[in-house]
């Protein structure tokens, strides 16, 4: 009886700590945006790993536009990657982010400043 109740409990762990890292896994999906000076940015992030990233500018001489793009999370760093001028892949960068409620702080790695801070929509 002893071994049913410990493997019983072997399995309801493991089925928690499974449960918990797929949670926090899936935690960045979805639509997030900021707007600062006059610009708004929104990031959607899919569960494929894929990510559109959308400004739209409110000054004299900025575009608006759309770019998709990859990223990857490990742990409290999430590294993206945005095609490069020539279409090709880009360069990785790598930030720390954090989610708090509706809303996810990135931080810069090197200098640990504060990059932005957007609102789950």
């Amino acid at each position: 009886m002893k071994f049913l109740a410990r493997g019983t409990a072997l399995f309801l762990l493991t089925a928690l700590v499974l449960s918990l890292t797929a949670c926090g896994g899936n935690a960045i999906v979805g639509v997030w945006k900021t707007e600062q000076s006059g610009s708004s940015m929104t990031f959607e992030y899919k569960k494929d790993n894929t990510f559109i990233l959308s400004m739209a500018a409110d000054m004299e001489g900025f575009e608006d536009f759309t770019v998709e793009g990859t990223y990857e999370i490990d742990g409290d760093q999430i590294t993206t990657v945005l095609p490069g001028p020539d279409g090709q892949e880009g360069t990785p960068n790598t930030q720390t982010f954090i989610i708090e409620g509706k809303e996810l702080t990135l931080i810069e790695n090197e200098t640990g400043i504060k990059l932005m801070v957007l609102t789950k929509q």
